[in-house]
C-alpha cells in the first residue's frame, strides 16, 4: 500500500476531509478533497459531514476553520513551520495604540490574521471583498491591517481615508516580487496578461492587467480567451491553475513572476543564519545520508565556522541530463551569499534551509558540504520540495563519523565562489 492509498484509507476510517490551499504543492493539491483560498475552504468544511478537518495551510487557516466549525476536530499536518508571519503582525498592543489615536475609526482586519486579532476587530475581510467591506462602512476614516499593500488596493477604490496598520505590514512572500521581476517576465512574454494579487507592491499593481484574489485569478485564467499569463502570487497557485485547466482539457502558458518558493527558502534561511553564526562550532565531524525519490544525499558537517557548499551530479539519462555523460555543478558561500546561485538554482536554497534548520536545533555552527546525486529513476521534475525533504529526512537519521581521509578529500574541493 503506497502513501496515497494509506492516506485515503485513514481518511475513510476517520471520516476526515482534506482541505488544501491554492498555494500548496501539486502532490498535496491532487490528494485533497477541496481546493481553494482559506475562507472558501472553511466554508466548504462546514458543508461536509466530516468529523475531522485536515487543513493543509498555515496556522490562521486552521484557526479560521475551527471558528467556523467548532464541533469538528481540526488538524494541521505540521505545527512547526506553518506560522504565517503576516498573521502575527497585528497583536493587541498595536491595535490598542491605533484605537487610542483614532477612537472613531472602525478596524477592518484581513482574514489572514490570528483569532486573537480577529476578536478585536469590528469586521474582517478577504482580498476578494476588502474594498466592498470598507465602502459598506459609514465612517469616513478606517483602520486597515495588517497588509499595507492590500490597504493600498482598497484606498484606490474608495473615497474614505484608509489608515494602514502596522507600518510596513505585509506578506513577505509577495514582498519578494519586484517591478524588475515583472519587467523581465514581460520582456520574455510580451503578449502575456499580468495578474497580480493585491498583496503585491503598489508598483506591481499599477502595472498589472488584473489585480485579483487567488479565486479571482483562477476565474480570469479559466474564462479568458488569452493564452499566456504572468502570475504575480505564490508559485503554488500555478499548480491549482494547471489542475483546473487539465479538467477542462485546456493548456495555457503560466509564467511565475518569480519562483517564490526559492525566495522564501532564501529569506527564511538568512534569518536562521543570523542566529547560527552566534553558536559554538560543532565538536566533531558528522555524516548524514539518505536516498529519496531518485536523489542520493551525502551531507557532511565539519567542525569549522559556517560555510556551505552544494555539489550536484546529474547522472546521464536523468530528467535534467539527456547527454551521454554525467554532469557536476556546484555553488557555495563562505559567510553569506551575495549573488544568486546560478549553477544549482533553487536546490541550493532548499538544501541550505534544511541544513540551517538542523544546525539551529543542534545550536551549533559548522562547515557543511552536501553532495546530491540525481539518478536515472528521477524522470519527472517534482520541484525543490523533493530536495528539501530529502535533506531533512537525511538529517533526521543517526549520523556516522567521517574518516580522516574523507575529510581531507572534502577540504581539497574548491568552487569558483570560494576562490573569489
Amino acid at each position: 500500500m503506497n502513501i496515497i492509498e494509506r492516506i485515503n484509507k485513514l481518511k475513510e476510517e476517520k471520516n476526515a476531509v482534506i482541505l488544501a490551499h491554492n498555494y500548496q504543492p501539486m502532490e498535496i493539491q491532487r490528494i485533497a478533497d477541496f481546493l481553494g483560498d482559506s475562507l472558501e475552504l472553511c466554508i466548504k468544511a462546514k458543508e461536509t459531514d466530516a468529523d475531522i478537518i485536515v487543513f493543509c495551510g498555515v496556522d490562521f487557516m486552521g484557526e479560521s476553520a475551527k471558528i467556523l466549525n467548532p464541533d469538528k476536530k481540526v488538524l494541521m499536518p505540521e505545527i512547526e513551520g506553518t506560522q504565517c508571519p503576516m498573521a502575527h503582525q497585528l497583536p493587541p498592543e498595536i491595535i490598542k495604540k491605533y484605537r487610542e489615536l483614532y477612537p472613531d475609526a472602525p478596524l477592518v482586519v484581513y482574514v489572514n490574521t490570528t483569532a486573537e486579532t480577529k476578536a478585536l476587530a469590528d469586521i474582517t475581510c478577504t482580498s476578494a471583498n476588502a474594498d466592498k467591506v470598507v465602502n459598506a462602512l459609514e465612517a469616513d476614516t478606517v483602520l486597515f491591517g495588517p497588509d499595507n499593500n492590500l490597504a493600498y488596493y482598497v484606498q484606490k477604490r474608495t473615497d474614505k481615508k484608509v489608515i494602514a496598520i502596522p507600518e510596513g505590514g505585509g506578506c513577505y512572500v509577495h514582498k519578494t516580487f519586484t517591478i524588475e521581476d515583472l519587467k523581465r517576465a514581460k520582456e520574455k512574454y510580451p503578449n502575456a496578461k499580468v495578474l497580480v494579487h493585491p498583496e503585491c507592491y503598489p508598483e506591481l499593481q499599477d502595472n498589472a492587467d488584473y489585480i485579483a484574489s487567488t479565486s479571482g485569478i483562477l476565474k480570469i485564467v479559466l474564462e479568458s480567451d488569452d493564452e499566456e499569463f504572468i502570475i504575480g502570487t505564490e508559485v503554488g497557485m500555478i499548480n491549482r491553475l494547471e489542475i483546473e485547466l487539465e479538467k477542462l482539457g485546456k493548456e495555457k502558458k503560466l509564467i511565475p513572476t518569480r519562483w517564490a518558493i526559492t525566495a522564501v527558502d532564501d529569506i527564511v534561511g538568512k534569518e536562521y543564519l543570523k542566529k547560527i553564526k552566534n553558536y559554538k562550532v560543532l565538536d566533531e565531524p558528522l555524516k548524514f545520508e539518505n536516498y529519496y525519490l531518485g536523489n542520493r544525499f551525502e551531507i557532511y558537517f565539519l567542525p569549522k565556522p559556517w560555510s556551505f557548499k552544494l555539489i550536484e551530479t546529474y547522472k546521464a539519462g536523468c530528467v535534467w541530463n539527456k547527454s551521454g555523460r554525467d554532469i557536476t555543478v556546484s555553488d557555495s558561500e563562505i559567510k553569506e551569499r551575495k549573488r544568486y546561485a546560478e549553477n544549482t538554482g533553487g536546490a541550493y536554497y532548499a538544501v541550505r534551509l534544511a541544513v540551517l534548520e538542523k544546525l539551529d536545533k543542534m545550536r551549533k555552527q559548522a562547515t557543511v558540504i552536501v553532495k546530491r546525486t540525481v539518478d536515472k529513476s528521477y524522470d519527472i521534475p517534482l520541484g525543490v520540495w523533493v530536495i528539501r525533504e530529502g535533506v531533512r529526512k537525511a538529517l533526521n537519521k543517526k549520523p556516522s563519523k567521517i574518516e580522516p581521509d574523507e575529510i581531507k578529500n572534502l577540504d581539497t574541493q574548491r568552487t569558483l565562489d570560494e576562490y573569489l
